[in-house]
């Protein structure tokens, strides 16, 4: 579909996993995964004839085996089984995550819940599977296979048997394949039918029913989500299942955004070039919101939001064990860190968070209290940081703004300087001065001047960023003044966050112009770090009367989708626009 690099699925490693990298530094991993391999294949003949000086594989807890998933852990002596999850639990307690699948001879890590490959491992693979299919269990398959022949009274005899290969009993090889001229025809043929009559699987527009191009940019950018899509269309929610499982449990009529999405994303990647009519998810949408019931025009921001708190509610236990996988795609964690600058007591609060809002002002640097140097080291890292950063932000331009607390689109008109969305992010994670008024000290007893410093402690695989265009203020008729703020934001298509993380923001001054001579800051790409954009959602017009929509990427190509349309479009036209919601995905 495009870049294996940028829209893997999340969580999966195409060359391996580091519990995989682990467990192969050591060289006794060779001989461990020949026996293994030796075991396993001895299991197969033994299948076929029914008998044999090995007992057949069994869960080492709950005694069960032909009928379940069995894994061989590659760690230590022990067999369990997926099913009742005894695999897992040992792999979590002896920290084994590296098994064996007992039927097909693959690799599975534990920790990171899903088949692993390595090239190394490969070739390991091959050279094993060609001394079996040489030596004698080569003629052990083929004894075993003549006499399944003559067994033609158990089923499984004749199954094997009508294959008449060898290779059928011993562990599956993989071959390279190598298409015949009227496959190369057939490819050829169907390629061109897929692109001048039918369109591309995955790349169309939504119809508008009714001021719902809100919905339509939503959709575009979930989508084109590598993590949402893999999710949906790799099965982790079937709809099918979970009707049959809300009727057995008598709640049919429950509304289920899981299965919208499912349906929506089955629907969407088939080819064809019309455009797509989302009625029955927006129906459903309303049922599940109510409060974005209706054809007015609503906030994109507000609808993303609320659809991805649907799909959490619909999809927390579409993977045993592992509660909230959909939203593991989404949400991340803020860290909030707030100072009495009377008692020098601080007091950390954590709260998740689905995105980021940016506020689009330009105000002068908060200047540090007289009694600096007597403030304890955390709190002095804190303010060190933040001159650093604005210093290095601002520059001498900062003293013109110095105190205006006018809109950003005021300020920038006049400048008529845009501003960048590291700016935003600086400004985002800024130490804040509180009031006395403001801020009660549990340690004090009582309201005391303090300081608050937010950061990021951890970042999820996907990232959205929400430019706060739309504004109020007190003043004018009802006491209250709405605005959007056209201030234009240059945004990145790689952006990297690690100097807003928590271990990059309590670093004192020093410490990061260090980090920054030794260029060490763009080189940290740790704990997904780095990410690449792959939507923008636009609002055109004004405040009361205004239209969504969204640029996508698809492979190395960009996409501009106005409802129906979607139309080829150059990089620089994304890199202009007005951007109100900027999705990322994580590189790593």
């Amino acid at each position: 579909l495009s870049q294996t690099s940028l829209w893997s699925p999340p969580c999966v490693k195409l060359q391996g996993c580091s519990h995989l990298k682990d467990w192969m530094k050591d060289d006794a991993w060779k001989d461990a995964y020949e026996a293994a391999l030796r075991l396993i294949n001895l299991y197969r003949l033994q299948h076929v004839s029914h008998k044999g000086s090995v007992a057949p594989p069994k869960c080492f807890t709950c005694d069960e085996g032909p009928l379940r998933t069995l894994f061989l852990s590659l760690h230590k002596v022990f067999i369990g089984c997926l099913e009742g999850g005894h695999m897992r639990e040992f792999s979590e307690a002896n920290k084994s995550h590296i098994a064996m699948d007992v039927t097909r001879g693959e690799l599975f890590c534990f920790a990171c819940k899903n088949y692993v490959y390595d090239a190394v491992l490969e070739e390991k693979r091959e050279s094993i599977l060609n001394s079996l299919s040489s030596g004698s269990d080569r003629a052990q398959a083929e004894e075993l296979q003549e006499e399944a022949k003559k067994n033609e009274s158990k089923a499984f005899a004749r199954k094997d048997a009508a294959h008449g290969n060898t290779q059928d009993i011993l562990l599956p090889r993989r071959r390279a394949w190598v298409p015949s001229d009227y496959e190369v025809e057939l490819l050829k043929e169907h390629a061109r039918c897929s692109s001048s009559c039918q369109g591309v699987a995955g790349l169309k527009g939504f119809h508008n029913v009714g001021n719902t191009c809100f919905l339509n940019c939503i959709l575009q950018a979930l989508v084109h989500n590598p993590g949402v899509r893999d999710y949906f269309l790799g099965d982790y929610h079937n709809r099918f299942r979970c009707l049959k499982r809300r009727e057995g449990e008598g709640r049919q009529e429950q509304v289920c955004m899981g299965c919208e999405m499912d349906r929506l994303l089955n629907d969407f990647f088939q080819c064809g070039k019309a455009a797509y009519t989302p009625h029955q998810f927006l129906y459903n949408m309303w049922r599940s919101s109510q409060h974005l019931a209706g054809y007015e025009q609503q906030d994109a921001h507000e609808c993303f939001i609320s659809v991805l708190d649907a799909l959490h509610n619909s999809c927390s236990n579409d993977v045993p064990g592992e509660v909230g996988s959909m939203q593991h795609l989404f949400q991340g964690r803020m860290r909030s860190d707030v100072t009495c600058m009377c008692c020098k007591t601080s007091s950390i609060t954590r709260d998740p968070f689905l995105d980021i809002s940016l506020e689009l002002r330009t105000l002068a640097p908060v200047k540090p209290p007289s009694d600096n140097a007597s403030l304890c080291p955390l709190v002095q890292g804190m303010w060190n940081s933040a001159d650093a950063d604005s210093s290095s932000a601002h520059g001498e331009s900062s003293s013109s703004s110095a105190g205006d607390k006018r809109p950003a689109d005021q300020i920038s008109d006049e400048s008529g300087e845009a501003v960048s969305l590291s700016e935003c992010l600086q400004w985002f994670t800024r130490v804040e001065q509180l009031d006395a008024q403001s801020y009660r000290c549990e340690s004090c007893k009582g309201y005391q001047p303090g300081i608050k410093q937010l950061s990021i402690e951890k970042l999820a695989p996907s990232l959205c960023i929400q430019i706060k265009r739309f504004e109020s203020q007190r003043g004018g008729p009802g006491g209250q003044q709405s605005f959007k703020v056209d201030t234009h934001v240059t945004f990145p298509l790689r952006l990297n966050m690690s100097p807003y993380m928590s271990r990059q923001v309590f670093k004192s001054g020093e410490e990061k112009q260090g980090d920054k001579a030794k260029g060490k800051l763009e080189e940290d790409t740790s704990d997904c770090c780095v990410y690449q954009l792959y939507a923008v959602v636009v609002h055109n017009g004004k405040l009361d009367s205004g239209h969504y929509t969204s640029f996508v990427r698809r492979g190395r190509d960009w996409f501009f989708c106005d409802d129906s349309s979607v139309v080829l479009v150059k990089e620089e036209e994304v890199l202009a626009c007005q951007a109100y919601l900027l999705m990322y995905i994580a590189c790593e």
